[in-house]
């Protein structure tokens, strides 16, 4: 019994940390397109709980600690967010930001974590940061794949944007 307690603790702890594969360089966008990557760095905050990115409402990626997805957008203007499970969700805001993607140009967005003491509790930050390029690439390389999904969604609404 306790050593399939220890076989199921080591199997959680797996599950909290990406397992795709090492950071690569994705492919060159086309042109009229932007690169876009999104990451998440080891914290210590809701480490089990993956963390939901949407752009313009659409579902792109759910990413674990040490995750990270790129994707290619037609260039335009944007709303970029991430947000928690509905069951973590108590108290906690959505972040949101806007954003123009230029063609050709490439954009590093991180979720970071920050904690400090506010007596008598520690107060957990989180953030939805731009991030230069030379400062993604370090981190980047601590990161395992985890594919955008719903592109084609998003790529559909936006057509039917622009068709009316």
């Amino acid at each position: 019994m306790r050593w399939a307690t220890v076989v199921a603790g080591v199997v959680l702890l797996a599950g909290c940390v990406a397992t795709g594969a090492v950071y690569t360089p994705a492919p060159i966008p086309a042109v009229g397109d932007a690169l876009v990557y999104i990451y998440r760095l080891e914290g210590s905050g809701l480490k089990t709980r993956d963390a939901y990115f949407y752009v313009d409402d659409v579902n792109i990626v759910d990413l674990t600690q040490k995750g990270y997805t790129w994707f290619h957008v037609p260039a335009g203007n944007y709303t970029l967010k991430q947000k928690w499970p509905v069951d973590v969700t108590l108290g906690m805001k959505t972040l949101e930001a806007p954003v123009r993607w230029q063609a050709g140009r490439t954009y590093f967005y991180r979720l970071g974590v920050e904690q400090r003491l506010q007596y008598p509790m520690i107060v957990t930050e989180w953030r939805l940061q731009h991030v230069p390029e030379a400062e993604a690439m370090r981190e980047l390389a601590e990161c395992r794949l985890q594919p955008a999904g719903g592109l084609e969604k998003l790529l559909m609404q936006r057509q039917c944007l622009t068709c009316k």
